[in-house]
């Protein structure tokens, strides 16, 4: 699964249990958060995409989450914008970051 992973890689795991072990050598980054559930309980379908979005933006610091409820607005209006947004928070949220080594 994780064949030709470079060292210091980063790793967005959508799962509801934390991680137990450094799953593999090369993993320097990992952002954990529970997607699936957040987006049932917002959306009330399984679309984990703005969640991990904002775990993305708390794993990494590469953008912010300002920048990502920006961008959201260009793709979602009225409630399905609300509703995107409160995942992506969430997501950035709930984010539990693990730093392994050097990133």
């Amino acid at each position: 699964m994780f064949q030709g992973v470079k060292l210091g890689a980063l790793l967005i795991l959508n799962s509801p249990r934390p991680l137990a072990e450094k799953s593999h050598e090369g993993l320097g980054l990992v952002g954990i958060v529970d997607a699936t559930t957040v987006s049932l309980r917002e959306l009330g379908i399984p679309a984990t995409n703005t969640c991990l979005l904002g775990a993305f933006a708390r794993t990494t610091n590469w953008v912010g989450l300002d920048s990502i409820r920006f961008a959201l607005g260009n793709y979602f209006a009225g409630e399905a914008l609300k509703k995107n947004l409160r995942c992506a928070e969430i997501g950035f949220e709930e984010t539990k970051v693990i730093k392994f080594g050097e990133v």
